[in-house]
């Protein structure tokens, strides 16, 4: 039975990879670099660590990549995430889940704030129960330091969760906790990567309506 349904952030709901690119262009442009950000080539960086991402996608421009990150997290933080960043079929697809009896959660290795941030941005914090995202001191997934404050906040048992994410870190995370997991294609995952025997789905609307027809079924 369905009763938490836990959500990735970055490539699951919101694509945020144009507005990191923005970001790190701004900050390469800024200190007068001409190289250039390739936009598909930066998104499997998505799902990577802060560092890394921040590390690959500026290249040799990134002397230190910890104070990169840093000042791109800052440079975040007063940045307006535009709606149009919402994937297609998300908004509508959780006004109908929040209208179901599961609660809602968001369960990403973002840092906390900027969860906040961006959900608020594009009008989606009001439909979570939780809203989970990295703090110091915690593990990032695939550890479960985050799924477990998750899951705490909602009191709920992993058996009654689905988690719905788009990566290998996304599917570790739920093995490992022994939930379920659904797998979004049109997010940040590697081309090479499947996600076995996973059930997917190419877009939002049709993740949607598979969980609400199982929500129904569920009190049939």
């Amino acid at each position: 039975m369905i009763r938490h349904i836990i959500f990735d952030l970055d490539g699951t709901l919101v694509d945020s990879c144009g507005d990191c690119v923005t970001i790190l262009s701004d900050m390469l442009r800024e200190r007068g670099s001409m190289h250039m950000i390739d936009h598909d080539a930066a998104r499997p960086w998505m799902s990577k660590g802060g560092v890394e991402m921040v590390s690959a996608l500026m290249g040799g421009e990134s002397l230190n990549p910890e104070a990169d990150l840093m000042e791109f997290r800052e440079r975040y933080k007063q940045f307006t995430t535009p709606k149009a960043s919402v994937f297609n079929g998300v908004a509508e697809g959780l006004e109908r889940l929040g209208a179901t009896s599961a609660r809602l959660a968001i369960c990403s290795n973002k840092p906390a704030v900027l969860c906040e941030r961006v959900l608020e941005d594009v009008d989606l914090a009001s439909h979570f129960d939780a809203i989970v995202g990295w703090k110091d001191g915690m593990r990032k997934k695939p550890h479960p330091d985050l799924l477990d404050e998750t899951l705490q906040l909602l009191d709920a048992d992993p058996k009654d969760c689905v988690f719905i994410g788009d990566s290998r870190l996304d599917k570790e995370l739920a093995v490992q906790a022994n939930m379920r997991f659904y797998f979004v294609s049109y997010g940040y995952a590697e081309k090479e990567w499947s996600p076995g025997n996973s059930i997917s789905f190419d877009s939002f609307s049709q993740l949607t309506d598979a969980l609400v027809m199982e929500l129904q079924a569920q009190y049939v």
